[in-house]
C-alpha cells in the first residue's frame, strides 16, 4: 500500500475521475461498433438502475415515517466502565490542537485513556506537540509507530495491541472529538450486562455551513446514515462502522476472528462485514455523536471517495464467497450482505452500461421498449435527488433543496464511474492501493467564536425524521 498526502493525494483522485471518463467513451466506442450488444446493454441498464433507486426509495419512505426513537433514554450502569480511545495520527496537528484539549476534557468515574498513535513519518510537529501533552496529561499514551506510514488499519491495530487494561474500546480519526453528553450516552449505553457489543454513533461536521462542498456532504452523511444505519438494520439488514468512528466491548478486539486488517484501504468496512460474519451486531445509535471536519476542496473529495470505492472493492473481492458459504446467518442478513458486497460490481456495470443509450440514439433504432427504459433510466437521477428531502435528512430551506435535486445526483455518477474504475484496477490492471490522506479544514477556523455565531441555532438545524 501507498500513502500519498496533499497534491499528491489529489492527483490520484484527478487520476480516477479522467479514467473514468475514459471507461465511459472506451464502451461508447463499443457499443458504436457493435450494435448488437446495445439493447442487452440497456436492459442491464435499467435493471441495476432499478434496483438502486428502488431500494433507495424504500429506505427513504419508511425512514419518513418511522417515528421510533433510536436513542431512547439509557439507565446509568451499576459500574462506570473503563474506556481507551486509539486515535491515528500522520500529520494532523492543526486538527489535535483542538481535539485533544476537547477530548481530554471528558470526565469520567471509570478509567479514561487516549492512545495516539503517531506515525514516525509525521513531519508537521504532531509527535512533538503529543508528547507535550503527555507529559501534561496521564491519561493519554503517545505510540510512535516507526516505518513508512501504511495507511489508517495499520495504524489501529498498532493501538490494539498496546492497549491497556479496560472495557471498551473507541477508534477515532484524528479530527473527531466529542463532547460530555455524547461520552455519557456511550457509556451508559455500553456499560450494561446486555449491551451491544460494537456501536456507531452519528457524524456531524463542524464546518457544514463553510461552503457549497460541505452542505452537500454533510446532507448525503444525514440521508446515508437514516437509511443504512438507521432503517436498514430494522428491516433485518446489516449496520456497519464507518465514518471515522467506532466503538466496541473489548472482548471483541480480543477475539482472534476480528483482527484488523492493515492491508484493507476500508478498514472499517472490512471489519463490519468480519463481525457480521462472526454472529456480531453493530447497533446504531444517533445519541452518541462525533463532530468532525468535512472535505473541503474538490480535490480532497475525489482523493477520498477513490479511496473509499477501491477499498469497498477489495472488502467484496475477500468477503463475497464467505458470505454465502458462512453457515448460520439469518436469511434476510446474508441477503443483506451479499447485496452490500455486490454493490461495487452492481454500480460499475451500471456506469459501463450507460453509454449504451447514446449509442442507440447514434447508430440503432429507437423503439417504444427502449424510448422507456431510456425515459426511466434518466428519471432515476433527479429522483435520487429526491429522497434525501423525502427521508427528512434535507433541512426544509429553497436552498438545501435546491443543494440536495443537483447536488446528490451528481455524486451519485462520480461513485459510479469511481466504482468502474475501482473494479479495472483491482481485478484488472492489479494497481497498488493508494491510501490517499484527505487534507481537512483547520478546526481553529471553526472553533473561534466569530464563527460560532454564524453556526445555525440548535432548533433551525433540526431535521424531522431524524431522530
Amino acid at each position: 500500500m501507498i500513502v500519498t498526502e496533499g497534491e499528491k493525494a489529489y492527483r490520484q483522485g484527478t487520476r480516477a475521475l479522467v479514467l473514468a471518463v475514459a471507461i465511459f467513451l472506451l464502451w461508447l466506442v463499443l457499443f458504436c461498433l457493435v450494435p448488437v450488444l446495445i439493447v442487452p446493454a440497456i436492459w442491464v441498464c435499467f435493471v441495476m438502475s432499478a434496483t438502486t433507486i428502488g431500494r433507495y426509495v424504500l429506505l427513504s419512505v419508511v425512514s419518513r415515517f418511522d417515528r421510533r426513537p433510536t436513542d431512547p433514554p439509557v439507565e446509568a450502569p451499576v459500574r462506570t466502565p473503563s474506556i481507551a480511545f486509539i486515535i491515528p495520527c500522520l500529520n494532523e496537528l492543526p486538527s489535535l490542537r483542538n481535539t485533544v484539549p476537547a477530548m481530554t476534557s471528558l470526565t469520567s468515574d471509570a478509567d479514561v485513556f487516549f492512545l495516539y498513535v503517531c506515525e514516525s513519518a509525521s513531519t508537521d510537529g504532531t509527535p512533538a506537540y503529543l508528547a507535550e501533552q503527555a507529559e501534561r496529561d496521564g491519561r493519554i499514551m503517545l505510540l510512535v509507530k516507526a516505518g513508512p506510514p501504511a495507511g489508517r488499519g495499520s495504524a489501529v491495530k498498532y493501538g490494539v495491541a498496546h492497549l491497556p487494561p479496560c472495557d471498551l474500546v473507541g477508534f477515532l480519526d484524528a479530527d473527531y472529538m466529542m463532547d460530555q453528553t455524547s461520552f455519557d450516552r456511550l457509556l451508559a449505553v455500553m456499560g450494561h450486562e446486555d449491551s451491544p457489543a460494537v456501536l456507531q454513533g452519528a457524524s456531524e461536521a463542524a464546518n457544514e455551513t463553510s461552503g457549497v462542498l460541505p452542505r452537500l456532504l454533510s446532507l448525503e452523511r444525514r440521508w446515508m446514515d437514516l437509511m443504512e444505519l438507521k432503517v436498514n438494520p430494522k428491516l433485518g439488514g446489516m449496520c456497519y462502522i464507518a465514518a471515522g468512528q467506532g466503538f466496541f466491548q473489548r472482548r471483541i478486539l480480543d477475539d482472534p476472528r476480528f483482527v484488523i486488517d492493515e492491508s484493507s484501504l476500508v478498514d472499517d468496512i472490512d471489519l463490519s462485514c468480519e463481525l457480521a460474519l462472526g454472529g456480531q451486531k453493530v447497533v446504531y445509535d444517533p445519541g452518541v455523536v462525533s463532530r468532525c471536519m468535512e472535505v473541503t476542496s474538490p480535490g480532497g473529495y475525489l482523493a477520498q471517495r477513490r479511496r473509499w470505492m477501491r477499498g469497498w472493492v477489495q472488502v467484496s473481492r475477500k468477503y463475497l464467497g464467505r458470505s454465502l458459504r458462512v453457515p448460520g446467518l439469518p436469511g434476510m442478513l446474508r441477503y443483506d450482505l451479499v447485496r452490500f458486497l455486490l454493490k461495487p460490481y452492481r454500480l460499475a456495470l451500471l456506469f459501463v452500461t450507460l453509454p449504451a443509450f447514446i449509442a442507440l440514439f447514434t447508430v440503432g433504432n429507437v423503439d417504444t421498449t427502449t424510448l422507456v427504459l431510456f425515459i426511466w433510466v434518466v428519471a432515476a437521477l433527479p429522483v435520487a435527488g429526491v429522497l434525501p428531502v423525502v427521508a427528512g435528512a434535507c433541512r426544509p430551506r429553497p436552498k438545501e433543496i435546491l443543494l440536495s435535486l443537483v447536488g446528490v445526483p451528481a455524486l451519485l455518477l462520480i461513485y459510479l464511474g469511481f466504482f468502474a474504475v475501482a473494479v479495472l484496477e483491482e481485478h484488472v490492471l492489479r494497481t497498488v492501493p493508494h491510501y490517499s490522506k484527505t487534507e481537512k479544514a483547520d478546526w481553529d477556523r471553526f472553533a473561534s467564536p466569530a464563527h460560532a455565531e454564524d453556526q445555525e441555532k440548535p432548533e433551525d438545524a433540526s431535521i424531522e425524521g431524524h431522530s
